[in-house]
């Protein structure tokens, strides 16, 4: 009865694409709502070997993790398998052995999943779900994020917290419509009453590496302990540049009795700051 009512909806109502604004069309059940699937590829970068601890581009291939067979998401009939998070995890170290960013610092989460770089059309669309009225794009990159993940190993997906005084300004997080979006897909419980930001900070694109690790110091406060011990937990933010802000947290949550925090961000960005 519910396909048949969404059936009736699409017709008197036909989904548009968010990225090419062509409609979408037999979506199939694993798929992105308001994404099609030939944008869902064109911005789903698996190619790309990456780190698997912090998603950072791979300067030596065959050191690094290929997520071509990783991804669970399926397009016009076609699914790629994904590799058993354990033997991921038994890996862990090959994977990230020769990572020029976690030889300079070791980062407090344990893993990274995130759709690509911050380039191209997937830009776009980040930038476009920034906007005041992008909420409906946020939660498809959501979405298409989720479906990444295996959500059998996450207890909680918690996200990084925006300071009051920047939530006047922008009137929406897109974090958290992300984690929507994710939580849609996973069905993982999402709690936003953990994380708080207890102070502002400058921007981080104008700083430095120490600088933004100093920005970021004390700025958040996990508020319910309790709530997380030894509890396996996805942290969700839009965009990963030297992860200052993402490791502070994971420190927090790790402190305040997580037994593990991983990643999840639409974009890895790369940076070139001093």
């Amino acid at each position: 009865m519910q396909q048949f009512f969404r059936w009736i909806k699409d017709i008197v109502f036909p989904p548009i694409c968010l990225g090419c604004r062509r409609r979408v069309v037999a979506a199939a059940e694993s798929d992105v709502e308001l994404l099609c699937g030939q944008c869902c590829l064109e911005i789903l970068d698996l190619a790309t070997p990456r780190c698997g601890k912090c998603g950072f581009p791979a300067p030596h291939e065959n050191n690094f993790e290929d997520r071509r067979e990783q991804s669970p998401f399926k397009f016009s009939g076609v699914s790629t398998r994904r590799t058993p998070i354990n033997e991921q995890r038994s890996n862990s170290d090959t994977i990230y052995a020769d990572c020029l960013e976690c030889r300079q610092y070791e980062f407090s989460f344990e893993k990274t999943t995130c759709l690509g770089g911050y380039q191209g059309r997937l830009k776009e669309l980040l930038l476009q779900a920034k906007g005041a009225s992008g909420q409906a794009t946020g939660f498809a990159l959501g979405q298409l994020l989720g479906a990444q993940l295996d959500a059998s190993q996450f207890s909680r997906v918690v996200t990084v917290p925006m300071h009051w005084r920047r939530r006047l300004i922008r009137h929406h997080s897109t974090v958290e419509t992300l984690a929507r979006g994710v939580v849609q897909q996973t069905k993982i419980p999402l709690d936003l009453t953990i994380t708080k930001a207890i102070r502002p900070t400058e921007k981080q694109g104008t700083l430095s590496l120490a600088q933004r690790r100093k920005n970021m110091r004390r700025a958040f406060q996990i508020r319910k302990p309790s709530l997380i011990q030894d509890q396996h937990l996805l942290l969700v933010d839009d965009v990963m540049t030297t992860g200052a802000t993402l490791d502070e947290l994971a420190r927090n949550l790790r402190k305040s009795g997580a037994a593990s925090v991983e990643v999840a961000v639409v974009c890895r960005a790369g940076w070139n700051v001093n």
